[in-house]
């Protein structure tokens, strides 16, 4: 089996309450209960002679703004030869949502400025960004769309250009809902994933290295 990860490679999942998902801050081998954790145990259990580590640095209610704050501690210093990054949501939800709004363009420059330090200061890093989504199925957030979509828009571009692997999960939920499974089905609120949201991730995210086909 072919994946991107060399013996022994440091993976880091970086980003917010959907990649922290209730993790340890206390025990790096622990993960929390949500898409980082699935991703770890199923590639260990399907390539454990490959000693990849996985660490995950996921702060609920975080920036844009404050990934950069933590680079130096939660990045930097732990040296990662993979870097796993999903944000976006939260400069909604905490700016426009909550009366003050972060313009897109910071949005978009804060993004661009974490991928670009992340290339310049660990150059055998390879990273994969996965696209920022908002689905309807909390009424209470559809007029969030207004202010989101411009952001994950330009979250997609930078992404796109910057990152070695990308994965577009709006439209990955939206095949899944092509086929019948409701938006409650994969969050019950809109941004955090069920149980079956989360595997949903998992599991693009293990074919996007090669893990699974």
């Amino acid at each position: 089996m072919n994946t991107v990860f060399q013996k022994g490679a440091k993976v880091l999942f970086y980003g917010d309450s959907i990649t922290d998902a209730g993790r340890s801050r206390t025990v790096d081998t622990e993960w929390g209960r949500g898409y980082a954790a699935r991703t770890a145990r199923a590639y260990q259990a399907l390539l454990p002679e490959q000693g990849i580590v996985f660490l995950n640095r996921g702060i609920s209610g975080n920036t844009s703004a404050d990934l950069l704050t933590r680079y130096e501690q939660d990045v930097l210093a732990l040296q990662p030869d993979f870097v796993s990054v999903m944000i976006g949501i939260n400069d909604t939800w905490h700016g426009w949502n909550e009366g003050h709004v972060i313009p897109h363009e910071t949005t978009e420059a804060n993004v661009r400025e974490l991928l670009g330090r992340i290339r310049r200061d660990l150059p055998q890093a390879k990273i994969l960004v996965l696209e920022p989504y908002l689905l309807d199925s909390d009424p209470k957030k559809i007029s969030w769309h207004e202010d989101f979509e411009p952001k994950r828009e330009r979250i997609r571009a930078v992404g796109q250009e910057m990152a070695d692997y990308y994965i577009d999960l709006p439209k990955l939920f939206a095949e899944y809902m092509s086929h019948g499974v409701r938006q409650e089905e994969l969050t019950a609120d809109g941004v955090h994933p069920t149980e079956y949201g989360h595997a949903v991730i998992a599991e693009a995210w293990l074919r996007c290295v090669g893990v699974i086909q």
